[in-house]
């Protein structure tokens, strides 16, 4: 029956997205940067998922540890200097937004970051997800981690 159904169905392979809002008594008073991390049974990332990571100066040692671990999401690594300097047009932040599916940043600079990046990522929903790089051990389990999750921003209000 579900063959019959998909057949009928044109739209039956395009992906559909449940969005959940939650709507709480109490007002939030901080805008807390880091993300709640909630894992999903389905990922959104797999394999083919292409990850932009900001790290702080310099970048090299991350280049490193990246090629060491043989991580292969990560297709690209931009040191906070050179974001500022290389993405300072709007064009140049539009076409970084538009060219990597998940961006992970160094958790000691993700305050640093909404100015450089603009308004284009925080409009498509692709703000950076907070990564411990002080362990580089743990790097690669957390990317994992990271891949099989969704997030949940806190915002000031009483809807999430």
């Amino acid at each position: 029956q579900k063959n019959e159904k998909d057949e009928q169905n044109l739209l039956a392979d395009q992906v559909q997205f449940v969005w959940l809002i939650v709507s709480t008594h109490r007002f939030f008073d901080d805008n807390r940067d880091k993300p709640v991390i909630i894992p999903i049974k389905h990922p959104l990332y797999n394999s083919s998922t292409e990850i932009c990571l900001f790290t702080k100066d310099p970048q090299k040692e991350f280049k490193e540890l990246v090629a060491t671990k043989g991580i292969k999401h990560i297709k690209k690594v931009i040191g906070l200097s050179k974001l500022r300097k290389k993405y300072k047009p709007y064009e140049a932040k539009r076409k970084l937004c538009d060219s990597y599916d998940l961006f992970l940043a160094d958790n000691r600079i993700t305050h640093l970051l909404p100015s450089p990046l603009g308004k284009s990522f925080f409009e498509k929903k692709k703000q950076p997800i907070p990564v411990e790089l002080r362990k580089p051990q743990n790097f690669e389990k957390e990317i994992d981690k990271i891949c099989g999750s969704t997030f949940m921003y806190f915002n000031p209000g009483t809807c999430l």
